[in-house]
């Protein structure tokens, strides 16, 4: 695949997307040509203090308008937790004085460790600015916020956060799940999974930091799945996250004592493997070895993957909300008129008495109008026959008519002579 772009150079800036001000931020810079190798590159880094809204920006249930009745300030009064217009991006936030300033070279370096101890809990957006070997600007930017855990104090347009302490965690460590919000007190309906697929369910009042603590197991190896849902000012927040328990108590390494590449045709050997546990002791295992023409992975790879324990994932039941969304109202009209049936008339038709010619539809004149009978599927059979009139004349029938077909009989009336009282 051939890129084209009238950018020669990528960028990118990344740095969690949290962080406790306490701690170091990790930041990486990266510069590549459009197929993804490395080019150096000289720039410079900032970061800026965002100004935030103080409230968060609730998720519209109706349209945005494309007419506005209200002014800005009236709106804001009237609903301060939604947006006047189409919810600005980040990058379009008010930026405040640079707390960090770098001129960089890739070449150099890629990687920081900031120093935020004395920045401002909030929201801040860093941003990478260079140019490629043709003198086009190019920016990479990210934003990120950080927080107090110490201090307790968190960004107020956030309605709901959570921080697990990290990743991956060990039988006989605390899992502590920090809660918290920027809008005052919330509660907050907390659900753990754990091993043997044992619920822990509880409300937690967040006012408006808290904490939920639970001691990993060995039952609990195959990761512990929480979720979590609030509700405010009638819109839903929730979050659903696994964290992590490997197997590490079961993970074998395996080395080769004894190995060559190379044979001749014919020639014997003996490979020796040692197994050893996840501490490097001595283990009983069970081996199975095969051996295949090493050329077939031209044609496809050649792998195994097996692992006899299972791992815990977002389970089959789920939370859906209901009642969180818009409605339409339902117009009602208590004036409108009652609604008449017309009268149904019958009129008097001839009766064929089931008699038809295949394929040509019979006709008579009612009111001066020509009417036809129209057959259905049963009609090739005699005593099956229905026949109903029409308004307008039916099609003809679709099979194919015979060569030269007789005209269609018309209705007779039986006639009887005249009484003599007629003739006299």
């Amino acid at each position: 695949m051939i890129k084209l772009a009238y950018l020669g150079l990528e960028t990118t800036i990344e740095l969690p997307a949290s962080t406790d001000r306490t701690d170091s931020i990790p930041m990486t810079l990266s510069s590549t040509n459009l197929d993804g190798q490395f080019q150096a590159t000289q720039g410079r880094v900032e970061i800026f203090p965002l100004s935030a809204p103080k409230q968060p920006a609730l998720q519209r249930y109706w349209d945005q308008p494309d007419q506005y009745v209200l002014k800005e300030n009236a709106f804001q009064k009237l609903f301060p937790l939604f947006s006047y217009q189409t919810s600005k991006n980040k990058n379009e936030w008010e930026r405040g004085t640079p707390t960090f300033t770098s001129t960089i070279n890739t070449a150099d370096q890629k990687e920081w460790q900031l120093d935020a101890k004395g920045w401002d809990t909030g929201h801040y957006l860093a941003v990478f600015t260079t140019k490629d070997d043709k003198g086009n600007e190019i920016i990479s930017s990210q934003a990120f916020f950080l927080y107090d855990a110490v201090q307790k104090q968190l960004p107020t347009d956030l309605v709901m956060w959570h921080n697990f302490g990290k990743e991956v965690y060990e039988p006989g460590e605390q899992v502590d799940l920090q809660l918290a919000t920027g809008q005052g007190s919330k509660m907050i309906f907390l659900e753990r999974r754990s091993g043997g697929d044992k619920k822990t369910r509880e409300w937690l009042k967040i006012d408006p930091w808290t904490s939920s603590s639970y001691t990993v197991a060995e039952v609990d190896r195959g990761n512990i799945h929480y979720k979590g849902v609030s509700v405010f000012q009638n819109r839903i927040f929730r979050f659903e996250e696994n964290v992590t328990i490997p197997w590490t108590n079961k993970q074998l390494q395996i080395e080769y004592h004894t190995f060559r590449d190379k044979l001749l045709p014919g020639q014997e050997e003996e490979w020796k493997i040692v197994v050893k546990g996840p501490k490097k002791e001595a283990v009983a295992a069970e081996v199975v070895a095969a051996m295949y023409d090493a050329s077939l992975d031209e044609f496809s790879t050649n792998s195994w993957a097996y692992f006899p324990y299972s791992y815990r994932y977002p389970g089959s039941t789920s939370w859906t909300p209901g009642g969180f969304s818009s409605k339409s109202s339902i117009g009602s009209n208590s004036s409108r008129a009652a609604a008449y049936q017309a009268p149904s008339r019958y009129y008097e038709r001839l009766n064929w008495f089931g008699f038809l010619y295949p394929n040509y539809a019979v006709k008579s004149a009612v009111r001066g109008v020509a009417r036809s009978a129209s057959v259905s599927k049963r009609s090739l059979n005699p005593t099956t026959y229905s026949l109903s009139e029409e308004d307008s004349v039916v099609a003809m029938s679709e099979m194919a008519a015979p060569a030269a077909p007789p005209p269609p009989p018309t209705a007779c009336l039986l006639y009887t002579s005249p009484s003599p009282r007629d003739r006299g």
